[in-house]
């Protein structure tokens, strides 16, 4: 559902940025087989849309540049644990970035989090600021019987 509906705002409002929030490793692995075997499907429904999705990976911060600059639709799928404390590696800054962290280009992009029903993201304080820390345009979480919850930030 999120990755149609991803798509679906890239058609009508040229939307390109996404981040799939997930609450655990196993989780992420998840939807990333969902996105591998999905693929041609969704190819086949958009036009041939291009489009990239990865895990978030510390390790690689160039794919967080990618994901910023990028002129295609840019899925990143990350934990909550991700970026949700001030130690992770994507809010400090590295060598030779002039003070700049990973997390300033994700908030330059202005994602759209898509967030299943998992209750550590959106009833705990803590995960609700994670999720404020992308500086999102809107957030849109899932529940049953599947629909959308559009929730929205004031832009300062």
């Amino acid at each position: 559902m999120y990755l149609r509906t991803a798509f679906e705002l890239f058609k009508q409002y040229g939307m390109r940025k996404f981040i799939v929030v997930v609450p655990s490793v196993a989780v992420r692995e998840g939807v990333l087989k969902t996105l591998q075997v999905t693929e041609a499907h969704f190819r086949k429904l958009f036009d041939n849309t291009v489009y990239r999705y990865y895990v978030y990976d510390s390790a690689n911060l160039t794919q967080v540049r990618q994901f910023a600059l990028s002129d295609a639709i840019e899925i990143m799928v990350m934990t909550i644990d991700s970026f949700s404390k001030a130690a992770n590696v994507i809010r400090q800054s590295t060598a030779g970035s002039q003070g700049e962290t990973p997390i300033h280009l994700v908030q330059a992009a202005r994602p759209i989090p898509h967030t299943g029903r998992n209750r550590r993201t959106w009833r705990v304080r803590s995960g609700f600021a994670a999720l404020a820390l992308l500086d999102p345009s809107f957030a849109l979480r899932y529940r049953r019987p599947r629909t959308a919850i559009r929730t929205t930030w004031s832009i300062a």
